[in-house]
């Protein structure tokens, strides 16, 4: 957390004892809050009575009113969009309540929408990303957060295509990690997440990879102030097998736009992608996100197509001006019979050795048809790894992204290419879940010789982990 920003958690519990009429949540003072009269009522003829929405609505009107009107110690001004329907009354638990947080010096801005769980169905709440940026000053190729506004008049149902549905904005923002923030935060969704990226591409100097430009992005330090495209790709991999879509309008520089022409933006396996890439607009010219606006034309008739479907309608809306200059990207997901769907199913029913054995069958096959360093095989080695993740098992999780990491160094991989630092940094993530102290120490060793090969982005990792070594050495 920034010191600038203020968390609120927000659970639609009740404490087991409905008698004494508190809620879970509790002021600024650790006093909890009272239920309404009304709303105790509903609790005590049934908790299925008990609307939510009337729970959430009275903690946020006591946090306003004992805040202020405004939550303490942020320097921002608080903007509210108002609901599309009354916050009390009707029984949709669909919500339109925007807070706001933009900073008075830059153009930067954080939309949480907060969701209403509704008990009465079991579809999972959707989760949407809205991300909009580009670089403040002659670099910007692209007016990118023109299109949040259109955006933000459909219903988030309909962005995220389900009933209800969260939804985070993120306008013009400065850091490349708190976008990473962000994008975590939405891929630990455990519904339908759909990413809405607007913006333009940049190489960094250095490895020459695409990156998001942001709002302080130049030519010369693309590489630490904008995002990696192949962030999205690392981010979104551990979720289920088509539970993703990404709807992206972006606009490349000459560079970029000439490496994508022989190389295809890489937005991860198992994920629907659907978009265009325009290239680099005349000069002195800042081009409009025609793309994006037009899907959010289409969606605030309130109506979410079938995907394919809505991509189609959108380029032939633009069709007259992009003239058929565009990179159209297209992919609509895993096909049926995708072994990342059975092995997403076996976890997610808490089968994690069936999971793993079939992982393991595919790796094997891997290497017999294309070798031990070839990207087939790695692939199933690194989902082994989150498997293991997901058993709980964080020092074979370790163990595998450490052996990972030396096969791509190995096989002549630089010790800064994103799959390697990937690598060792889930390596060093894994370590420190470790309880066996043997075990601990073991791959502690491993991990310190290969911090010294690949120190990553992350300041001070290799004295981190000798550091840890130190302390270790010293436990029975």
């Amino acid at each position: 957390m920034a010191a600038d920003e203020t968390p609120l958690l927000v659970t639609d519990g009740v404490t087991d004892g409905v008698t004494d009429g508190m809620t879970e949540a509790r002021d600024g003072a650790g006093a909890f809050y009272p239920l309404a009269d009304e709303v105790a009522r509903a609790v005590a003829a049934g908790p299925r009575t008990a609307g939510p929405d009337r729970l959430a609505a009275f903690v946020r009107d006591g946090t306003l009113r004992h805040g202020g009107g405004r939550p303490a110690a942020v320097p921002h001004r608080l903007r509210r969009v108002p609901p599309d329907r009354p916050l009390r009354g009707g029984r949709s638990p669909r919500r339109r309540t925007f807070a706001v947080l933009r900073p008075t010096f830059a153009a930067a801005a954080v939309t949480v929408l907060p969701y209403v769980i509704d008990r009465g169905r079991d579809e999972m709440p959707g989760t949407v990303l809205l991300l909009a940026a580009s670089p403040v000053g002659k670099g910007r190729l692209v007016d990118a957060a023109s299109v949040l506004p259109v955006l933000a008049a459909v219903p988030p149902g309909v962005l995220a295509g389900t009933d209800t549905a969260n939804v985070v904005e993120l306008a013009d923002p400065l850091e490349p990690q708190a976008v990473l923030t962000r994008l975590r935060a939405a891929a630990a969704a455990p519904g339908p997440l759909t990413v809405y990226v607007t913006g333009q591409l940049q190489l960094d100097r250095r490895q020459r990879l695409p990156h998001l430009a942001l709002a302080r992005t130049t030519a010369s330090t693309a590489r630490y102030t904008a995002f990696p495209w192949h962030w999205f790709r690392d981010e979104l991999r551990l979720r289920p097998a088509g539970a993703t879509t990404l709807l992206l309008d972006l606009h490349a520089d000459a560079e970029t736009w000439e490496l994508l022409r022989a190389t295809p933006l890489d937005s991860g396996r198992g994920n629907a992608v659907h978009g265009r890439i325009a290239p680099p607009p005349s000069r002195r010219t800042v081009a409009a996100p025609a793309y994006m606006k037009a899907v959010a034309t289409i969606l605030r008739s309130g109506f979410r197509p079938p995907l394919e479907q809505l991509h189609q309608q959108a380029l032939a809306r633009i069709a007259p001006e992009s003239a058929g200059t565009d990179l159209v990207l297209s992919t609509p997901g895993p096909a049926a019979g995708d072994p990342h769907a059975a092995i997403t199913a076996a976890v997610q029913s808490g089968r994690h050795s069936d999971a793993d054995a079939l992982a393991a069958r595919y790796e094997q096959a891997a290497v017999a048809a294309h070798g031990p360093a070839s990207e087939e095989a790695l692939h199933w080695a690194e989902v082994r790894a989150d498997l293991a993740m997901f058993a709980g098992d964080a020092g074979r999780s370790c163990h595998t992204w450490l052996t990972v990491a030396t096969v791509r160094l190995n096989a002549g991989q630089a010790p800064d290419a994103p799959a390697v630092e990937a690598a060792v940094d889930r390596a060093h993530h894994q370590w420190g879940q470790i309880r066996d102290t043997a075990r601990a120490r073991e791959l502690g060793a491993a991990l310190a010789e290969l911090r010294g090969r690949v120190p990553g982005r992350r300041v001070g990792a290799l004295d981190h982990v000798q550091r840890q070594l130190r302390q270790l050495q010293t436990q029975a």
